[in-house]
């Protein structure tokens, strides 16, 4: 069978991140009627069969998601295939791997986000620092990186950004005459939360019982490059503040400071519930992180919400009257939580409906831009 347009996928449509956009596009898709094209899920590549790798190979439009859980080699090998036929690919950027072999490029006993490996030529810095692919150990993943620049260079890969700030790191990896799109990301999850906001006028924070159980909340993996070191040492600064960090796994080794209490939790048994009610939420990447989805859900439901101040993530777009912004240095952070919390700082309410406003505008049309019209 042949069609005209694929979506390819490392990822399933699942409760991810990534999961959820999945189901989003899926949801449009049905509602549109688009079936003539398809959506082909493949993790460690096992949708590429012969016959499989044929369809795509052959296809007018292709888009791949996530290439480090297809494969770095199939997924290379797939777009060098169809640039032979003429049929330019399109990568949509979840992540950094186009210039990073940890995909969050942040190296783990640093604060801030790693620029070792930005610009062509640059990915010996990896071995020196002893970077391991990731999330797969995929030992290809330095050959993608060199192959995916020749691709944008000669015009077969065309790149898709969530961000502005995305944009810009690509650009500094591909040249100012590679071919990238602005289309945005949208998750299934956050046009109920971006409903209840826009009809109620206020995040669900607000209306939250005082007093809460935790002054803090951390809203994020266990990973480092998403903040979660940085958080632990901030709270060993504020003893006085009670904080929580809700994992979904691995609770148990996670050594916390004694006013750090630290769960096994997930969004739906629980964290919504510590976001809504905190006096605090920190959503603190550490890389350059575009949209990711526990600074937008908390955005919409905390009464306040902090970043660390990283220069080349997305949550350097967002006003500073939108969500308070911490230095990436603990002992100065810890200053600056104390006076926000003195202060009972909170978001402007106007300028955060007219971010969340702006952001659903855009956002929301994700895969308008990313299906053929």
């Amino acid at each position: 069978m042949s069609f005209a347009w694929a979506f390819l996928s490392g990822i399933e449509a699942n409760n991810t991140g990534t999961g959820r956009l999945m189901q989003h596009l899926q949801d449009v898709v049905l509602k549109r009627g688009k079936f003539d094209g398809t959506i082909v899920y493949s993790p460690k590549g096992q949708s590429l069969t012969a016959e499989g790798r044929a369809m795509l190979a052959a296809i007018p439009q292709l888009v791949v998601f996530h290439p480090q859980l297809i494969g770095m080699r199939d997924t290379l090998m797939l777009m060098q295939d169809r640039a032979t036929r003429a049929l330019p690919s399109h990568l949509y950027l979840l992540d950094n791997s186009f210039f990073c072999v940890r995909s969050y490029n942040h190296l783990d006993h640093e604060g801030t986000a790693c620029m070792r490996c930005v610009g062509p030529g640059q990915a010996l810095n990896a071995t020196l620092n002893g970077c391991q692919p990731w999330p797969e150990r995929d030992p290809f993943a330095s050959v993608f990186i060199a192959g995916l620049e020749e691709l944008v260079r000669s015009g077969a890969v065309r790149l898709l950004a969530q961000t502005q700030s995305q944009i810009a790191l690509a650009r500094r990896q591909f040249g100012e005459t590679a071919d990238i799109a602005h289309v945005g990301l949208w998750c299934a999850d956050w046009t109920t939360y971006v409903d209840a906001f826009t009809a109620s006028g206020r995040a669900e924070g607000d209306a939250a019982p005082a007093p809460p159980a935790y002054d803090v909340v951390y809203h994020g993996s266990r990973d480092l490059a998403k903040g979660i070191g940085w958080v632990l040492a901030l709270a060993a600064r504020t003893p006085e503040l009670r904080y929580l960090i809700p994992i979904d796994r691995g609770a148990v080794n996670v050594e916390a400071p004694p006013n750090v209490a630290v769960a096994a939790m997930r969004w739906e048994n629980g964290l919504h519930e510590a976001v809504r009610s905190a006096r605090l939420v920190l959503a603190p990447s550490l890389w350059s992180s575009p949209c990711e989805g526990a600074l937008i859900k908390s955005i919409l439901i905390a009464k306040a919400t902090a970043v660390v101040d990283v220069p080349s993530a997305f949550s350097a777009e967002i006003p500073s009257n939108v969500v308070a912004r911490f230095s990436q240095d603990p002992d100065e952070a810890a200053q600056t939580l104390r006076a926000a919390l003195a202060q009972n700082w909170r978001p402007d309410p106007a300028a955060r409906a007219a971010w969340v406003s702006r952001f659903r505008a855009f956002n929301e049309g994700v895969a308008e831009r990313l299906l053929p019209t």
